[in-house]
């Protein structure tokens, strides 16, 4: 711990552009010339200057994901090379630097397209960084959720079954729940149910970017999305139709290796392939049965019960399957 520290920022907001230009655009470097060297020295002037004591200065990147974008598309050597040296700048111990970023996505998610030897450096360069993962509660992003979808007034004749599938959720021990919580919103959430709510939101935190990915989902016009189906049908939007979107949307990260979920999509595919060749009769209550599996078993906690009751109720509530 330093005593009494003298601290001071270099602050940069991410856009689609080098970093390393970026830089030299703020520290007012004008050559070219060993650009990267002179980056690194305009930092110790303004780390020196703080104070001779105990200077330290916190080099802060929001929107950092924008930067790693433009360098796996844009000569990602040198791109990659100059966070590299920065990286390795902040770690000296020998200095009170330290280099803090924002990213929507794992660092990995921005380099699907580069070839195996960039994606390794790239890994490597990961290395230099000490992730920390930050989550909304699910519970705030359903409180957003539910202010932003208007109130229907169909929802009214479905208050009984809004209910049931928030028992229906509580029984399962799926999630982490305030029971009394969702209780108290589960009707403003509507045409979400609530299962579908906690499904969709806890995939948006794993393959989106939390609250906006959330409002990209309610404002999305796509045929995937809440408002088409509150357009063309007044029951729920399914765990089944929040499969629909994740694919839809995500579809590039979904079906790469990056994805830590990417055998169980995988599975879920194939399974759907099956449908089709075993199935001729009422193949689209089948599919929306394994989109629904799949899901869960991707979001539920390990000792849920989710088992062939818990299947025929949430098929005959909210899925609109009628189960013999």
């Amino acid at each position: 711990m330093l005593a009494d520290p003298k601290i001071g920022f270099v602050k940069i907001i991410g856009e689609y552009q080098s970093l390393k230009q970026t830089f030299a655009d703020l520290l007012e470097i004008k050559n070219d010339k060993n650009v990267i060297e002179n980056i690194f020295s305009e930092i110790f002037n303004r780390y020196y200057d703080l104070d001779r004591k105990n200077p330290l200065l916190f080099i802060v990147i929001d929107e950092f994901g924008k930067f790693l974008e433009y360098a796996s598309q844009n000569k990602p050597e040198q791109e990659l090379y100059f966070i590299q040296r920065l990286s390795e700048f902040a770690n000296n111990s020998d200095n009170n630097i330290v280099l803090l970023t924002t990213v929507h996505q794992n660092f990995d998610a921005y380099a699907m397209n580069l070839g195996s030897s960039q994606r390794q450096e790239w890994t490597k360069v990961k290395g230099r960084f000490k992730e920390i993962t930050f989550n909304e509660p699910v519970e705030q992003l359903l409180f957003l959720a539910s202010e932003h979808i208007e109130e229907r007034q169909s929802v009214n004749k479905k208050e009984r079954t809004v209910g049931e599938l928030v028992e229906l959720l509580a029984d399962s021990k799926a999630f982490r729940i305030n029971e009394d919580y969702i209780n108290g919103i589960a009707k403003r959430l509507y045409p979400l149910d609530a299962i579908s709510a906690y499904v969709l939101t806890l995939s948006l935190q794993k393959y989106g970017q939390n609250e906006r990915s959330l409002f990209s989902f309610l404002e999305s016009t796509d045929h995937t999305g809440l408002y088409q189906h509150s357009i063309l049908s007044d029951g729920f939007y399914s765990i089944a139709e929040v499969y629909d979107f994740l694919v839809h949307n995500y579809f590039s990260f979904l079906n790469s290796r990056y994805n830590p979920d990417f055998s169980a999509w995988k599975a879920i595919r194939t399974s759907l392939e099956k449908a089709e060749v075993l199935f001729d009769i009422n193949l689209a209550d089948y599919e929306k049965l394994i989109k629904t599996i799949g899901l869960l078993s991707i979001n539920a906690q390990a000792g849920s019960f989710i088992n062939r009751d818990f299947l025929i109720r949430y098929a005959q509530k909210s899925l609109g399957i009628v189960c013999r």
